[in-house]
């Protein structure tokens, strides 16, 4: 393996921005997995993926990761930021390693607010003890579904929760007997939430 990054006079062109199907450089992505992705110069060759929050690549706050081989690497479970990443390429067989090279920058946003689709009207009796919620189906940039979390309360502060429940957005989901009263009045919100518990803001 490659013995570590060492200055060479070796240069190797690499990809612009991160994978995730060729977002620019300085996009905006959603999600909490980033795949990174340098070019492919076939078998014998490994590659190290430095990543950071903007501006910190050369300090304890940067974390590499070797590929193994490949030319690219998930990195899971980020959470939501602007990030530098770099590259280095290297030769299993002479051990020698190309000089870093920045190669772009991107903010990881939190998911947007989740489209309601079904839920009580704003004000008017809902009927039913067990009302239906639903949302828009959300992807997001790394290709994983969001889910939604629903929240019940006895005052529009939400100070006082008297049920919760998170699902995927391509799911309804339905309030449980004996969690409302008749009579009661009851607000209600919604928030999606990334699969590395990013979370939008709440609905209004």
């Amino acid at each position: 393996g490659c013995s570590g990054p060492q200055t060479t006079d070796q240069w190797f062109s690499v990809l612009i921005a991160p994978g995730l199907g060729a977002p620019a450089n300085n996009s905006t992505m959603t999600g909490s997995n980033v795949t990174l992705v340098a070019q492919d110069y076939g078998s014998g060759w490994n590659h190290i993926f430095r990543i950071a929050p903007a501006g910190q690549l050369d300090t304890a706050a940067a974390s590499d990761y070797p590929s193994g081989g490949a030319n690219s690497f998930t990195v899971n479970f980020l959470e939501p930021g602007v990030y530098d990443w770099a590259a280095i390429s290297c030769i299993y067989a002479q051990s020698a390693c190309s000089r870093r090279m920045l190669v772009g920058r991107f903010t990881l946003a939190p998911p947007s607010a989740p489209t309601v689709t079904q839920a009580p009207a704003n004000g008017a009796a809902s009927g039913t003890l067990t009302p239906t919620f639903s949302v828009s189906p959300m992807t997001l940039s790394d290709g994983t579904r969001a889910h939604y979390e629903v929240q019940l309360a006895d005052s529009p502060d939400f100070t006082n929760v008297l049920w919760t429940a998170t699902t995927p957005s391509d799911q309804p989901v339905t309030v449980q007997a004996g969690q409302l009263r008749s009579g009661q009045a009851v607000y209600w919100r919604m928030r999606s939430v990334d699969p590395g518990y990013s979370e939008s803001a709440w609905t209004s």
